[in-house]
């Protein structure tokens, strides 16, 4: 709503779609539909005058300042801004489970996994592992019995066991949320693995422990720490001793003044903290701002982490445990609270209707009015004023043209040589997405298409 002057923004990613990690857990237990904790990035993008381009990075230009994508030319830039967040760590064999990341997926796999369990085992007892006893292994274990409920209510023989490394659930906070999680969690007849750290895992459904126990899983859920995307070790910058991209507390690369890294995707050199949602939000404003100073010649702002911070963990019933400060609850009113945040969060990425005044400083009531007309074909001249114009043109007689204006058509027809003549078709589009790459594939294979109409064999084109 307060635009940079004069700056395209552009955000390249490989999904159109993004997905709130603090409503996934509610989501899997039925209490929201999907499309509630989903960020619809198409219309999102259009809503604030932003280019989306939907593509799959592939490495990175740091001396010519460009992105490089996968089937398309690269994108340049002035500055850049990494946050594609980070993966579960998946120990050797585990490729086959179930990571939570992407979250866009995580349901539609989720249930494809189990559909295909059921028609293919022969045991009535339905074993499920979830590796994690962080705040997202315990959502997920926690809301996972209602899903089944709602989705496989005939499945009344279930073992579900969480395995954790550490001697607790939710080590990285105070006892107490810990022993609210697993008095919950066992009440639900979850079956609790602690001191199991895996070492690797065989044919994807037996997990080995290094103390050489097994546990067999026909699902094994990936909720474990932090691990950098493979993308990241490709974009030529300096990173961290996990594989994170090290930062300055200004957010910017410690390899580049002109690229910046946020979220779980970058660790601020010299601060101590983990892999949480929370930071990211904080570091949004820090980030726009910098980014605005950095174009205006300013100094640039720095980040710190904070030290506590409020954290909400959604239990399988209409409740959640609260830490703050020392102190945790495990009750209904907890709920309503996430409830509202993540609702009231939300509703900042959900509204695409943004006030007139947002692009009323950059643009006219004409503007407004061309805006709204049909881009593509529907843009062209009607055939009404085709019909008036058509027949005064001046047309001269060619031997060598077959098909032309005396009646016209898709395509013109000329002679080439005896038994083979060359069909050709111009044609035009109004812009109605503002990526030009993905524009000239549409209007290209529009214009292809009358060629093909015709009989035609496409052999050369000219843009």
């Amino acid at each position: 709503m307060n635009p940079i002057p004069h700056t395209r923004l552009t955000l390249v990613s490989d999904n159109t779609v993004a997905t709130y990690s603090g409503m996934l857990a509610g989501t899997l237990a039925g209490q929201y539909e999907p499309r509630d904790m989903e960020i619809d990035l198409i219309r999102l993008c259009a809503s604030c005058g932003v280019r989306f381009v939907q593509a799959k990075t592939m490495g990175h230009d740091v001396a010519g300042r460009r992105l490089l994508l996968e089937d398309r030319p690269p994108v340049n830039y002035d500055l850049l801004s990494v946050g594609i967040g980070s993966r579960p760590a998946i120990p050797t064999g585990g490729e086959g489970g179930l990571s939570i990341k992407p979250m866009q997926t995580f349901l539609p796999r989720l249930r494809a996994k189990i559909d295909e369990t059921l028609s293919q085992r022969t045991r009535e007892t339905l074993l499920i592992a979830i590796v994690g006893g962080g705040a997202a292994g315990v959502e997920i274990t926690s809301c996972l019995l209602e899903f089944l409920k709602q989705n496989y209510p005939s499945k009344k023989l279930l073992n579900i066991t969480l395995v954790e490394a550490a001697g607790r659930l939710l080590n990285e906070m105070p006892h107490r949320p810990g022993r609210l999680a697993t008095r919950k969690l066992l009440k639900q007849g979850i079956q609790l693995r602690f001191h199991s750290r895996i070492a690797h895992v065989e044919h994807d459904q037996q997990l080995i422990f290094e103390d050489g126990h097994k546990l067999a899983a026909d699902i094994v859920i990936w909720a474990t720490s932090a691990k950098p995307p493979a993308l990241l070790s490709q974009l030529n910058l300096p990173l961290d001793e996990c594989g994170f991209l090290l930062t300055h507390s200004t957010l910017q690369s410690t390899g580049s003044d002109e690229v910046f890294a946020v979220g779980d995707t970058g660790t601020v050199a010299g601060e101590h903290y983990d892999k949480a949602g929370v930071y990211a939000v904080r570091q949004g404003p820090v980030l726009w701002e910098n980014l605005r100073r950095k174009i205006q010649g300013q100094r640039l702002l720095t980040w710190q982490p904070q030290k506590q911070f409020l954290s909400l963990i959604k239990t399988g019933d209409s409740r959640a445990i609260l830490n703050y400060r020392g102190f945790s609850f495990h009750a209904r009113w907890c709920w309503w609270l996430k409830n509202w945040i993540d609702l009231r969060f939300m509703a900042k990425y959900q509204d695409y209707d943004p006030p007139e005044m947002m692009h009323a400083h950059q643009t006219s009531s004409a503007n407004i009015e061309l805006s709204r007309q049909c881009g593509g074909c529907g843009s062209k001249t009607s055939s009404r004023v085709l019909q008036k114009c058509l027949p005064k043109l001046e047309q001269t007689d060619y031997d060598h043209v077959l098909m032309g204006l005396d009646s016209p058509d898709d395509i013109a027809l000329i002679a080439h040589r005896a038994g083979l003549s060359t069909a050709v078709s111009t044609d035009f589009f109004t812009a109605f997405v503002d990526d030009p790459f993905l524009l000239g594939r549409i209007a290209a294979l529009n214009a292809l298409s009358d060629l093909y109409a015709k009989g035609a064999t496409p052999r050369a084109a000219l843009s």
